[in-house]
């Protein structure tokens, strides 16, 4: 089964999106990759995605149970995580999402947190699998 690091930020422009592909270059963090959506008819828009791994540091723990409700991360790959949801924090507009989830899992619900919420329950391996983050 396939983990997935879900990132949304509705309206992020250009500039921001190609910043934070840049500043994830960095070893502290998890890459961000930046590209334009293209729609049929409609103006291109900035789409962010998340890698759950950087080089050969994965997010998820090879500990982690498809059947639990929240994930288990390994060590250094939540740190990862956490660094990166504190520079998204910084750069993105309020109203950004996560989701964490095994490929097939739907979401069953929409929580709202603040950036510091959501880095407390990556550090605590609080995922759960069902939901996704807002960052308020």
């Amino acid at each position: 089964m396939s983990f997935i690091l879900e990132l949304e930020a509705p309206g992020v422009n250009e500039e921001t999106a190609r910043r934070l592909e840049e500043a994830t270059e960095q070893a502290d963090y998890l890459p961000v990759g930046a590209s334009q959506r293209r729609r049929w008819r409609r103006a291109a828009e900035m789409e962010l995605t998340l890698q759950d791994r950087r080089g050969d540091v994965p997010v998820l723990s090879d500990d982690a149970d498809w059947s639990e409700d929240a994930f288990t991360l390994d060590d250094r790959g939540r740190e990862l995580l956490a660094r990166t949801v504190s520079l998204l924090a910084e750069e993105l507009r309020p109203g950004w999402g996560l989701r964490a989830y095994w490929a097939g899992d739907p979401c069953e619900e929409e929580r709202a947190v603040t950036a510091d919420e959501l880095v407390d329950l990556i550090r605590s391996s609080a995922l759960a699998r069902t939901v996704r983050y807002r960052v308020a």
